[in-house]
């Protein structure tokens, strides 16, 4: 069989006048899908849209699969706002929302791809050498052993939390080493664990690049030897902080860690020289503006190297989104109603604030703390002038919201 693999491309959509901001993330799913059906022996034609602008001949496909996965399992949703753009001219169209293959078992083929045409994220790169492109993911687990009632990942991998071999996650490493890219994702849902030492040893002795990598963690999972993590090249680590009042993580199946245990774990990853990415989320079932705030005051006084600040959605499958539809609160119809910076972006209000509400909040709450005082001194001090006029020109940016007009 001769199949077809498109990404459709929905970044001027989903990110308006950020787009150039925002890195173009390699479709590491996609391309192990590549590997999983050369296994099978079919003919595979691959079309990514964000990167390759004329689309090859795809009429001789058998079917073709649309790859709007993005990297993080919640993007499978959003990235389809690109599929309408495609105009196929077959109707054995497949859209993956979950990945058909054992992802534990299986390696990205990077051989069909153009490295050159993906860009990190602007922050990884703050204060190095390293440029933009090219940009490289591996995943050294697959699914999540947690249960947060706002997490699409256990719909999306449909399987349960496990690790790969280290030496398959070796292998990757040096292959990507091997195309010259040095910026890595390494897109776990969970990287960086208590039992990630063998990992990083292997990463320090095995691979002959100076990488540069960022990963997610948890408060409540970081290794004890963070030493060893920037030895390996861990240059950032993202905690999925998400709420500043504990009441509301219990409420969501966030762990037990107290705002003492976040302060504790992003001090500890920054005296080991690692840069802190702070998420954090407005806009839960019980949340106010009083815990809103809190969850500012707290991001603000931890003056992460940077944060994303994120308004809650029910993404399909979660408990969050059945709770929603048993509230009766207006969901989203379109990919792009998911997408956190797109026009017709739509929240879940709370019991007590409309979705205009929470979405007016998380948007002055992002330029708050990106012009505080404090974080523009850190980000000179640490990362230079080049990057404090980086964040001056991304917070002149103002999005367009269609629920705020």
């Amino acid at each position: 069989m001769v199949i077809g693999l498109i990404r459709p491309d929905s970044k001027a959509q989903n990110y308006q006048n950020l787009t150039s901001l925002s890195a173009i993330e390699p479709p590491h799913w996609m391309a192990c899908r590549v590997k999983d059906l050369q296994r099978l022996h079919d003919d595979v034609i691959i079309w990514d849209a964000q990167v390759d602008e004329v689309m090859p001949d795809m009429s001789g496909c058998d079917k073709i699969e649309i790859w709007a996965t993005g990297v993080h399992p919640s993007a499978w949703i959003q990235e389809q706002a690109g599929v309408d753009k495609l105009k196929l001219k077959t109707t054995n169209v497949t859209i993956i929302d979950h990945l058909p293959f054992d992802a534990k078992k299986i390696s990205p083929d990077w051989s069909r791809f153009n490295m050159e045409k993906y860009r990190a994220h602007n922050w990884q790169t703050w204060g190095t050498e390293y440029p933009l492109e090219p940009y490289g993911t591996v995943h050294t687990s697959v699914s999540c052993p947690f249960q947060c009632k706002f997490c699409t990942i256990h719909h999306y991998y449909g399987s349960k939390y496990a690790t790969r071999y280290i030496e398959s996650v070796v292998n990757d490493l040096n292959r990507l080493s091997g195309l010259g890219v040095r910026n890595i994702k390494v897109m776990d849902e969970l990287f960086l664990t208590k039992k990630s030492d063998d990992l990083l040893n292997a990463i320090i002795l095995d691979t002959a690049a100076n990488f540069n990598i960022w990963g997610y963690s948890r408060v409540d999972t970081l290794p004890n030897n963070l030493d060893l993590a920037k030895a390996a090249g861990v240059n950032w680590v993202c905690l999925g902080i998400e709420s500043g009042n504990l009441s509301i993580r219990k409420s969501m199946n966030k762990g037990k860690f107290t705002n003492e245990d976040i302060r504790n774990a992003v001090a500890r990853l920054k005296d080991a020289g690692i840069s802190v990415l702070g998420n954090f989320m407005f806009g839960f079932p019980d949340d106010t503006f009083t815990t809103m705030q809190e969850t500012l005051d707290l991001a603000t006084e931890l003056n992460c190297e940077y944060s994303n600040f994120y308004c809650v959605v029910p993404y399909p499958g979660t408990e969050l989104e059945s709770y929603a539809k048993e509230q009766g609160w207006r969901l989203p119809k379109t990919p792009s109603q998911y997408a956190q910076y797109a026009h017709d972006f739509l929240p879940l209000p709370t019991k007590h604030l409309t979705a205009k509400e929470v979405l007016k909040f998380r948007d002055t709450a992002w330029l708050s703390y990106h012009k505080n005082t404090e974080y523009l001194q850190m980000v000179l001090r640490d990362f230079g002038m080049d990057t404090l006029k980086e964040i001056n020109d991304m917070t002149a940016r103002k999005l367009d919201r269609k629920l705020l007009s």
